[in-house]
């Protein structure tokens, strides 16, 4: 006997508007931030965005990626918006580091050898 399958729930696969609070440590001091997933759509636009073309080679703008994706997620922060004259504002800092855990990887790698074939 084949067993039935249950019906297939597309609606647990989208992206909620939900928006979280985290509290990241920066150097023993708590700084509370609101915000949201990056979507799967979302975040692929933003990584082709990021490619940088020229004479022939093809490169990635990690700089550009990282800020535009915390522009992307960050909803509220005790400094208001988060933008472009903000981020470039900071310097290597604690706070840069800590505001580096909020940024999802632009790629992910395969964690199978399997994977790779040999011709």
């Amino acid at each position: 006997m084949v067993e039935k399958l249950k019906d297939f729930d597309w609606q647990r696969y989208q992206l909620k508007d939900s928006v979280d609070t985290v509290i990241l440590d920066v150097e023993g001091e708590s700084l509370e931030l609101r915000i949201k997933k990056l979507g799967y759509v979302r975040k692929n636009k933003l990584v082709s965005e990021c490619y940088v073309y020229g004479q022939g080679t093809v490169g990635f703008d990690h700089d550009k990626y990282g800020r535009e994706a915390l522009k992307a997620v960050i909803v509220e922060a005790p400094w208001g918006k988060t933008n472009e004259m903000f981020l470039i504002s900071l310097d290597d800092s604690p706070l840069t580091a800590a505001l580096e855990t909020l940024i999802p990887p632009a790629f992910t790698a395969s964690n199978s050898l399997d994977e790779v074939k040999k011709d």
